[in-house]
């Protein structure tokens, strides 16, 4: 979120990340060593483990109550790293997996923290507000999700220029959201389960933590030696704890360098995630349903 909230200032960092990963990219064909092939119809044998920290810059678009006000969430990714809050660290993203031959464990963090966030709270018709205006009103949050779950291999085919894969998936998806929103206090209507300091109310959630099963698929399919192409989606919450959620990745790696047991590679793709959350009623009521969407971009290293 970008509430200062929600999945970097930044952007000099996020740029070179990305013109880095595209130069590599390009020259992997020239400078990369294939990784050792896999006889047709079998998953590699032995334990691997890919790290990869990555970078995702998301477009997010959607609604949010807090304390029982309606706010509209519409951010463009420009403006996600403006309100980054440099004052900790504003955001954390990383995926491991660790595999041995059809079986696979895997954990992704996404965390982010944003602040000062004008655009972020645009309150909207009938939210008990008087006179408020996108600058009479600052929101900022914190957003944690941790999925988590196994994967395994329940098809692979030789057939074609290269080895094709699917895997079946099941998990967890643990959020945790932080979200405060506050304007003049003459600018609200009722200040109802609201704190007033300094001359500002104050809309706060504290601390909101749910878990989302999940179930999905992925597909892997090798372009070329040492170049996958990756599908990847899933659904979860089904009310046991948001009402819905799902995420869906598409992403094109390539191997840069190896070194013995050792390899790099590049990955550029598209990444979106979607929750629809909500808990209390009234003054106390709090939802979000927001869809992140946007390019990514990280390099894995396995070994």
């Amino acid at each position: 979120m970008r509430f200062r909230q929600l999945t970097s200032r930044r952007t000099m960092r996020f740029s070179i990340a990305i013109a880095s990963a595209v130069a590599c990219l390009t020259q992997a064909q020239a400078a990369d060593r294939a990784a050792p092939p896999v006889p047709a119809g079998q998953p590699p044998a032995g334990w691997t483990f890919p790290a990869t920290p990555y970078s995702w810059l998301p477009w997010l678009s959607g609604n949010a109550t807090l304390k029982g006000r309606n706010l509209g969430v519409q951010l463009a990714p420009s403006q996600v790293l403006d309100a980054l809050d440099w004052r900790g660290i504003p955001a954390w993203m990383s995926y491991l997996e660790a595999r041995n031959g059809q079986f696979g464990i895997f954990v992704d963090v996404i965390y982010s923290k944003v602040a000062g966030s004008q655009e972020f709270a645009r309150f909207r018709q009938g939210s008990l507000l008087s006179l408020a205006t996108t600058a009479q009103v600052r929101a900022e949050s914190s957003q944690l999700v941790v999925e988590f779950g196994g994967a395994y291999e329940i098809w692979r085919s030789s057939a074609g220029r290269g080895n094709t894969s699917i895997d079946v998936l099941a998990g967890g998806r643990y959020w945790r959201q932080s979200v405060a929103a506050s304007a003049a206090v003459g600018v609200w209507a009722d200040l109802s389960g609201l704190t007033v300091a300094g001359g500002r109310a104050i809309a706060f959630s504290g601390n909101v933590e749910w878990i989302d099963p999940l179930v999905g698929f992925r597909l892997r399919h090798d372009l070329a030696p040492a170049q996958r192409l990756t599908l990847r989606g899933d659904v979860g919450g089904f009310g046991a704890g948001s009402r819905f959620s799902w995420h869906s990745i598409v992403a094109y790696e390539a191997q840069l360098a190896r070194w013995a047991n050792v390899a790099v590679d590049g990955y550029i793709g598209y990444k979106a995630l979607s929750v629809d959350y909500s808990r209390g009623s009234g003054s106390d009521r709090y939802q979000y349903n927001v869809v992140q969407h946007g390019p990514v971009v990280g390099l894995s290293v396995r070994f």
